[in-house]
């Protein structure tokens, strides 16, 4: 079970790939002590990668457009060793960089 229903993140656009965005959570109510594995879909590890054991979401080797598409949303799932899953949604916003005035 995860944490949280839903997950929000923010990412600057022109981040380079690897950063973490953000990290997800979830226990296995049944048995606390067992391991969890954490995924994407297909479609969806083109922009971000998950560690499939810490949960960190990171932005991918593909870089969205802010003016395209400001706002994604995904889901990620979790797995318990005996395979049953949970699965949370993903918000992920882009933003521009802020401009800088010197005075």
């Amino acid at each position: 079970m995860f944490t949280q229903l839903r997950y929000d993140g923010s990412v600057v656009e022109g981040t380079p790939a690897n950063k973490i965005i953000l990290t997800v959570s979830a226990t296995d109510v049944d048995s606390p002590s067992e391991s969890i594995s954490y995924s994407l879909d297909q479609l969806d590890e083109m922009y971000f990668t998950i560690g499939s054991k810490t949960g960190e979401l990171r932005t991918g080797q593909i870089l969205l457009d802010r003016e395209k598409t400001p706002v994604l949303y995904f889901d990620v799932k979790a797995s318990d060793e005996k395979k049953m899953t949970g699965v949370a949604g993903i918000k992920v916003g882009y933003h521009g960089r802020a401009s800088i005035r010197l005075f």
